[in-house]
């Protein structure tokens, strides 16, 4: 009787952590796979070029810290000249990359990287890595907002050229 009545009891311990378990499992997958993200962004590039402009993303969230996106930043630019004068022009970045959570939290910093195609004013083209970190911060089940600082390093073309954008947007989920 003492055996039967401890076999229970283990039985019934055993079935009680079990279901905490499952409780605690997290997805692997997001519940929205999708997300839209708009963002106002500031190019700052030394002494030649202050910029503003908008830019748009579209994030394919892989898992709830992993996410792949494309960006298409156009920019209107001023440049000033060496003897105080400023003119305006286009400049635009299209790139590709991915951006890896470091928390599955209600403000998730991340930190990303993107290879793509920088074309200043002068319609010179470049090939330019953009690291990045950043923060998203969930308002809503589908909105969030989005503040982040990125470089702009030119890889191929004229290296020495690097420069600064800040950008906060909103993000919206599918």
């Amino acid at each position: 009787m003492l055996l039967i009545s401890s076999f229970l009891s283990l039985n019934a311990q055993t079935n009680i952590i079990s279901a905490k378990d499952t409780v605690k499992s997290i997805p692997s997958s997001p519940d929205n796979d999708i997300s839209l993200n708009f963002k106002l962004t500031y190019y700052y590039e030394g002494n030649n070029y202050s910029s503003l402009g908008g830019s748009a993303e579209f994030q394919y969230n892989a898992t709830r810290l992993t996410s792949f996106l494309i960006s298409f930043i156009p920019l209107i630019s001023l440049k000033k000249n060496s003897s105080s004068s400023s003119s305006t022009g286009f400049i635009y970045n299209l790139s590709a990359g991915a951006k890896f959570y470091l928390a599955d939290v209600k403000a998730k910093p991340y930190i990303s990287v993107n290879v793509g195609l920088y074309s200043d004013k002068s319609k010179h083209k470049y090939l330019t890595l953009y690291p990045a970190v950043g923060m998203d911060y969930e308002l809503a089940p589908n909105v969030g907002l989005n503040l982040e600082a990125k470089l702009n390093l030119h890889i191929v073309g004229v290296f020495s050229n690097f420069a600064y954008m800040f950008s906060s947007g909103i993000n919206y989920k599918f």
